[in-house]
């Protein structure tokens, strides 16, 4: 039998915070992802957005944390349940989904230990931010301490012409109600579509670009406390995470990192020019 707790990914242990994968991150960080903490992670098509909120809600069910986990996709629940259970038994979702299933995968899938969903939440709202934003009374007293919104592009103005003011408002209130409450708060954006130009660049110097460059709206990426974008960059073939803006320290990084099949985890590279 295979149980939840053997996969060596995934540590069941207390903390203060949870942590990320990549050391680099946690130093800058104080530890991971932090409580009164609104993060904005930014990420182009297929670059792992919803794969990034989705390993880090289930590294926080792991840290025996509560978890809220909003989607505005078309997933049903039993389909985000399913992309969690997958990814914690290293099995592909993708193939999962269109049930590809081998005889391994699915005894690895019923053997993890169920309990650990107990304390996952899922919600599906046309307005999440206003379920949100109004009863935040309620997921505070539920004990919720991390919520993941896939993704904040996502939620539209009644207009056109007031987007970027209505994300920008938006962000503002979940920082408020993050620090408030003491509940770390993870969206997602999509990266400007004119960045796909600007990474074909011979001379492209990653550290050089600026977090309100990447996001199609520039007002989330402003209020966040911690901002990153995963980039692909294609000439080199290689993924980064860049980090932004960390208001904890003041620290900005780019890490290389590779990203292990199945179950998603980020593998610092050896950089010599940065030291790790």
């Amino acid at each position: 039998m295979i149980n939840a707790r053997e996969v060596p990914t995934w540590d069941m242990v207390e903390s203060e915070c949870v942590p990320s994968d990549l050391p680099s991150l946690n130093e800058i960080t104080d530890g991971g992802f932090r409580t009164s903490n609104f993060i904005v992670v930014q990420a182009g098509t297929g670059c792992g957005k919803t794969t990034f909120l989705i390993r880090s809600a289930i590294k926080a069910l792991f840290a025996k944390k509560k978890v809220l986990f909003i989607s505005a996709g078309e997933e049903t629940e039993q389909d985000i349940i399913m992309h969690f259970k997958c990814m914690i038994a290293g099995v592909d979702y993708h193939r999962a989904s269109k049930n590809l299933y081998t005889q391994e995968e699915i005894d690895k899938i019923e053997a993890l230990d169920e309990s650990i969903f107990d304390n996952l939440w899922v919600e599906f709202y046309a307005n999440p931010m206003g379920f949100v934003l109004t009863d935040q009374e309620k997921i505070s007293e539920s004990g919720i301490k991390y919520i993941f919104i896939d993704y904040l592009g996502c939620f539209l103005a009644e207009k056109t012409n007031e987007q970027y003011s209505f994300l920008t408002k938006t962000a503002s209130d979940l920082k408020a109600f993050a620090d408030t409450h003491h509940i770390c708060i993870m969206t997602a954006m999509q990266t400007n579509r004119t960045l796909k130009a600007e990474l074909q660049r011979d001379d492209l110097d990653l550290s050089t670009i600026d977090e309100t460059f990447m996001a199609d709206s520039i007002g989330p990426a402003r209020k966040a406390t911690l901002a990153l974008s995963l980039v692909y960059v294609e000439k080199r073939r290689q993924m980064y995470l860049i980090v932004y803006k960390n208001r904890l320290n003041g620290k900005r990084k780019v890490i290389p990192i590779d990203v292990k099949p199945k179950t998603f985890r980020m593998v610092e590279l050896f950089n010599e020019k940065e030291g790790f």
